[in-house]
């Protein structure tokens, strides 16, 4: 059994010339994560503390992460440079920096194509609010055996607020629903340099 609550304040920094819906190049993320885990009637609890980086101009995307689980506590910062194609990972703690090529794609956040439009909402309480949209889209999961749906919820600059996925878990195949991304509030900011 898994509890999984995230928060996610949302910074936007920049503008985005897209015409479909996508965040600005350069944005920035803070996020809050927390998962209760039961396994054989013992309790564990895990949660992680990050704030996301983009530089889309730069193709580079960087995070600092403060992750608490089994009572231990690991302090990261990952740089992905998608134009070299390598990520670091800087472990504090252990003062070490493993170095390994990325082929991954660079990954915009834009609202897919095939999504529609679903819905205005408003996330939050009095100050801590902001008005989102959603968008509904659907996909498929090993060679069409698994369908699920997801919604996206973004703020006016397209910043990705909130996804929620529903359908069968590959594994169990059974009905699965959770939050991977609540945000708090989100404001603009001007970015004047690369923070990366």
């Amino acid at each position: 059994m898994q509890l999984k609550s995230i928060c996610l304040l949302a910074l936007v920094l920049g503008t985005s010339d897209a015409y479909q819906c996508c965040p600005p190049a350069r944005w920035k993320t803070e996020s809050f994560y927390t998962r209760l885990e039961l396994q054989t009637n013992v309790a564990s609890y895990h949660s992680e503390l990050e704030e996301f980086f983009q530089d889309l101009d730069n193709s580079r995307f960087a995070s600092v992460v403060e992750r608490r689980y089994y009572r231990n506590i690991l302090h990261l910062k990952i740089i992905s440079d998608h134009k070299t194609m390598v990520k670091y990972t800087i472990d504090r703690d252990r003062n070490r920096c493993p170095v390994e090529h990325n082929h991954d794609p660079v990954h915009t956040f834009c609202i897919p194509d095939s999504a529609t439009p679903g819905f205005q909402v408003k996330l939050g309480f009095g100050d801590n609010s902001l008005e989102a949209t959603a968008y509904y889209d659907e996909d498929t999961l090993k060679d069409d055996k698994y369908q699920r749906g997801i919604w996206y919820l973004v703020n006016e600059a397209c910043i990705p607020l909130q996804r929620d996925r529903t359908g069968l878990d590959e594994g169990k195949q059974k009905a699965m629903n959770f939050f991977e991304v609540i945000r708090y509030k989100a404001s603009i900011e001007k970015l004047s340099q690369s923070r990366l």
